[in-house]
């Protein structure tokens, strides 16, 4: 396991409808038996962000409880204005000087910590060479 040097926040986009599923909250959805948030913020945990928020919106009731075991929760109240607003209050909430910002989507469950790293390592890599 890598410790990063830079100052890393993370933002978790789970504010969708879920429509093209039925209007079900792609969050909670299971991979392996684990709800996608849960597994997102587990493979996270080895990048050692000094920050870490979920941004939620659509069902954020049901998805608070498990959203704020392993960051901070803030609620878009206009999530149906798609990405972009979810975005914009993730970055109005950030409360720390960071370096690098991750910025993930919920519903990426193929997204494991040796990918996250591989990703933090060529964006640190850039700094050098600049």
């Amino acid at each position: 396991m890598k410790v990063n040097p830079s100052r890393l926040a993370i933002l978790l986009l789970a504010a969708g409808q879920g429509n093209r599923l039925g209007n079900v909250p792609k969050a909670l959805l299971k991979k392996e038996g684990i709800p996608l948030i849960q597994r997102f913020w587990q493979e996270a945990s080895s990048l050692n962000a000094i920050e870490s928020i979920s941004v939620l919106g659509f069902y954020a009731d049901e998805i608070k409880p498990l959203a704020k075991q392993y960051s901070r929760v803030v609620i878009n109240q206009q999530a149906e204005e798609g990405h972009a607003s979810s975005v914009r209050l993730g970055l109005e909430s950030l409360h720390t000087n960071f370096d690098l910002l991750l910025i993930a989507l919920v519903d990426q469950p193929r997204m494991t910590q040796a990918s996250l790293e591989l990703l933090i390592d060529a964006l640190e890599g850039q700094g050098d060479a600049a």
